[in-house]
């Protein structure tokens, strides 16, 4: 039977079952439950006091602290809200 079929029609034929394969997988992969991992970088000016920054903690998924680079930036309150700015 192969040899009477086409090139042309054996690989459609191949293109065909490659695709219903990679279909079948996004469709498993696409399944599965994705768990949130949240803000990978969460800072709150609400809880630093106003005034010269050093260092700002992170409390995203990433954790850590950014640190003061020499150009002295200063938490001040907008509008009742609390920035951070150089």
């Amino acid at each position: 039977m192969i040899n009477s079929i086409s090139k042309a029609t054996m690989l459609a034929l191949i293109t065909i079952v490659a695709c219903s394969l990679a279909c079948a997988t996004v469709r498993a992969a696409a399944a599965k439950p994705v768990e949130p991992i949240g803000a990978l970088v969460a800072l709150d000016a609400g809880d630093v006091p106003n005034g010269p920054l050093a260092t700002w903690e992170n409390s995203g998924t990433l954790k850590g602290s950014f640190r003061n680079d020499g150009t002295n930036p200063q938490v001040k309150a907008t509008r009742n809200k609390k920035t951070g700015r150089p």
